[in-house]
């Protein structure tokens, strides 16, 4: 029974960090593209542009953070 248990949040924490990276490189291309697209006055001020179009991106570190805990009571199942 324990043993499932542990098996089962570090199954959970690999693949919230897996979703997380994906998600966060994902994004990060997508922004690195339209900083690319934009002109002088506009990358001047990207900055607010990123943060209203892609505000999302600070919403990942969720799952990040879900996989942390994951991991801490996988460590401690096995103590």
């Amino acid at each position: 029974m324990i043993q499932q248990k542990k098996k089962k949040y570090l199954e959970a924490s690999l693949v919230l960090s897996i979703v997380s990276i994906t998600m966060t490189v994902f994004i990060n291309i997508q922004i690195a593209l339209e900083y690319k697209r934009v002109d002088g006055k506009t990358r001047a001020l990207f900055g607010i542009t990123e943060l209203l179009s892609f505000g999302y991106q600070y919403y990942v570190v969720i799952f990040g953070i879900v996989s942390l805990i994951y991991a801490v009571l996988n460590f401690k199942a096995n103590n």
